[in-house]
């Protein structure tokens, strides 16, 4: 019988990643227990991960291979600081990234956020950055066409179909 050994692992530069890295990051746009301001009715306070918050949570991910960050918006985008929270999220690009908004779990949104919207959407494409924004869900993605977030960046159905527009296959 032959004695087993164990397969040769390569340490040379020469191998090549099979999968990009990423950074993935979940931020608050206000402290966690945040406490309403007064007279501030119960039913505008969104819960979130057991406690009370009246702000978006931000997710993000890089996408190393197809050059575009992801920002995913959970919750309320109804106010200035909500949409400038948002903007400090997505800018600066690093250079050649697109940027796509996924507003797929977005609870609420006023003419507050839209604008928001807007001025992320002039100020990634003034720093010559690629933008699109990204709502599965019907009614919230009607509701943005409705408010004609369309004419500053495509708003699409899935991930899928805005990374193409956005990224690159390295």
């Amino acid at each position: 019988m032959h004695p087993i050994r164990p397969l040769h692992k390569s340490h040379t530069a020469n191998v090549v990643l099979s999968q990009s890295s990423a950074r993935v990051a979940r931020v608050h746009a206000v402290p966690v227990g945040y406490l309403p301001p007064p007279g501030a009715s119960p039913a505008a306070v969104q819960r979130f991960g057991g406690t009370h918050v009246l702000a978006p949570a931000l997710s993000a991910h890089t996408d190393l291979l197809r050059h575009h960050v992801v920002i995913a918006v959970d919750g309320p985008l109804t106010t200035e600081d909500h949409a400038a929270a948002l903007n400090a999220a997505c800018l600066p690009l690093p250079p050649t990234y697109g940027l796509l908004i996924n507003l797929t779990e977005l609870t609420s949104v006023t003419k507050a956020g839209i604008d928001g919207l807007r001025r992320l959407a002039a100020a990634a494409n003034d720093g010559g950055h690629l933008i699109a924004f990204v709502c599965s869900k019907s009614i919230m993605r009607e509701a943005l066409l409705l408010a004609e977030l369309d004419t500053v960046a495509p708003v699409l159905e899935a991930d899928e179909h805005a990374a193409s527009l956005v990224g690159y296959a390295a």
